[in-house]
Formats: structure tokens, sequence, C-alpha cells
């Protein structure tokens, strides 16, 4: 959701809403308008969780007042950044719920792209709402327990309490990371999609579940990953696939989340995410070397023969450091390829269906 502010009494800005996000304007959005923000209290690095990498940002304490719709907040804590070319966004900036706001709930629906922001004591209690306590450890992280149970398969059942993280920012529908204890169940499916990813690839599992012991999803997406994200103490995210099943209300004066299902939603794809076959690496010595083959039935590189170790001396007859883009996309267009590589010194062609 994107969402209209207005700065000092009449600076007009379209924020990307995010609630594991922080409160972030762009700095050409800041010079274009005169946006004056004072000293910065601190100059770091601030980037997606998903990326090892960062952008240097400018941190600032004093307290800014935001109008949304006809609701004045304020933050104290905020920062500055080449927001657009960082999350390779449009808009101009990130916002985030304010840190404190124990007046409104905070209606969001991103089904139909929508937040409502009001009194309280105006939330109806209806009989289809779901409450769970919510764990706000500071700003930027809300956490519920969501009691979830899994059908992994016909035979194999499982009852679970996750502790997870909410991340609109996220399209993922559930993010398992760093050592989530069901990953290894999940590892022995063997009808994984394997994708690739910012620094690796991810795996892809549908499972049947049911949340809060009486609504049900029929192909809930659980997703791993290759390499660590975000903080180490987290191990999963909901994410917006998730979300959008229901409308959500933020209720922060009683610690609370209200999730009301809705009939349909409409999924979320990447739409530019390519299967994962292999990573090749090229080492200290200049050789580019096979260091990892996804592990699954379909991989054609894995029923080819293709090992981890093997060296790539050329494909379809052209030197592996001199392959372009558009040769790489006319190769991966082609219904066979010839791989020429070293293996334990010795030269050998494997043809790639």
């Amino acid at each position: 959701i994107v969402i209209p502010i207005t700065l000092s009494d009449s600076i007009q800005a379209n924020l990307d809403f995010d609630t594991a996000g922080s409160f972030v304007l762009d700095s050409s959005f800041c010079t274009q308008n005169k946006v004056y923000l004072g000293k910065p209290i601190e100059i770091s690095k601030w980037g997606s969780a998903w990326e090892k990498e960062g952008s240097k940002a400018c941190y600032y304490s004093s307290p800014i007042n935001v109008k949304i719709g006809n609701n004045s907040v304020t933050y104290n804590r905020y920062l500055q950044m080449d927001y657009r070319s960082t999350i390779r966004s449009k808009e101009d900036g990130l916002i985030n719920f304010p840190e404190k706001d124990s007046t409104h709930i905070w209606e969001l629906n991103f089904e139909k792209g929508y937040i409502q922001i009001y009194p309280e004591s105006l939330l109806a209690c209806s009989k289809d709402i779901f409450f769970i306590p919510m764990e706000i450890q500071e700003p930027g992280r809300y956490y519920i327990n969501l009691p979830i149970s899994l059908g992994l398969s016909t035979s194999h059942k499982m009852k679970r309490k996750w502790k997870c993280l909410i991340d609109t920012g996220m399209y993922y529908d559930i993010a398992l990371i760093n050592n989530a204890q069901e990953i290894g169940c999940l590892d022995q499916k063997k009808d994984a999609i394997w994708t690739c990813s910012y620094d690796g690839y991810n795996c892809r599992y549908n499972v049947t579940a049911t949340v809060f012991d009486k609504f049900k999803i029929d192909s809930l997406r659980l997703y791993t990953f290759s390499y660590p994200v975000g903080s180490p103490s987290v191990k999963y995210i909901l994410g917006l696939n998730f979300l959008k099943h229901f409308n959500l209300f933020f209720d922060f004066k009683n610690k609370r989340l209200g999730l009301q299902p809705i009939d349909n939603y409409k999924r979320v794809y990447r739409p530019l995410a390519s299967r994962y076959h292999f990573r090749i690496e090229t080492n200290k010595n200049g050789k580019n070397i096979i260091t990892h083959i996804g592990d699954y039935e379909k991989n054609y590189i894995k029923k080819a023969g293709l090992k981890v170790g093997d060296e790539i001396i050329s494909i379809d007859g052209i030197d592996y450091n001199k392959i372009t883009v558009s040769e790489g996309d006319r190769i991966m267009k082609m219904d066979m390829v010839k791989y020429q590589i070293r293996r334990q010194g010795r030269i050998k062609e494997i043809i790639v269906h």
C-alpha cells in the first residue's frame, strides 16, 4: 500500500507502507522540496533485511509531524537516504506505524489497498474477528504467536505455535529462517519449488494449514532460504500473501491484532523469479567452479551429470568468461546445451537438456 501524506502542512509525499520498516524520506525528494531535517544524530547503513549490503543513511531524532488523511501523527525517529535506488521504488520514502499510538485503530486491507485510522472506541468487535495478543518489542517489530496446524502430507501432520514477525514488505506467505526447527521436516519433502533469490536460492513448499484452530488455508506457501535473513532471533515471518486473507486491525492500546477473514484474495507474485539450478563462483585463481547444485528431481543440471567441484570452461562453445547477457539469454532458451568442464584435471563435455 502507498500512503499519501503531508509534511510541514503543505509538502505532499507518497510513501510505501511496511510494518517491519522505518520512517524514511528519499534524499532527492527532500532536496527538491527543501525539506530541512536539521543535524543527524548518526550516519550509518540501512537497507533490506533480504540483502547483505546497505546504503548510507542519516538518522534523526527530533519530532516530525505527519498528516495521514485527517490524522496528525508524530514520528520521533526517522532517516534520510537514497531510498528510491536502494529499494528500487518510485515513491518518496517509506512509512511505518508511529512509535507511540495508544488512541487509534489502524485497519489495513492489502487486498483492497486501503488503510483506515480511527479512534479505538469505534472498533466493532464482530464475531468473525480473531483477536490475538501482539508483542511490540520496538518500532517496526510486531509479533504474534500464531497457532497453526500443518498438513505436510496425507500422513504427516504438525501442530505448532510460531512467534512470527509481521512484515508487510515481504510478499511470501510465511518464511522460515535462521534454523527454524521445522526446516528439517520440509527438507524431506520432494516437491519443493527452487527459485533464485538475492544471495542464493529459496525453496517453496505448498501445504494445507489451519490457523486459530478454525480458519483453513488450502495452499499455504512456506519458504526456506539458503542464506541468513534479518535478525538471528527471528525464526518465522508473516508476509503479504498470508495477511491478504484478512482485514487487519492493529490495536496498540490493548496490544492485540485482529484478523477478519475475507472471502477471496489475489496472490502477489514475483514475476521475474527464475528457477534455481546451480551456483557458479569464481575462486581466487580465477576459475569458475560449481559450488552448489539444487537437489530436486527435475533439475536438468543434476540430471545431466554435472557435479559440485566441476570447473566450467565454456558453454555452447563460448568461453564462460566471455558470455554476454544477450548470449546468456539465448543459451537459456535452447533445448540442448554443451558444457565443457574440467573435472579432476581432465576435460569433459556434458550435454545438458
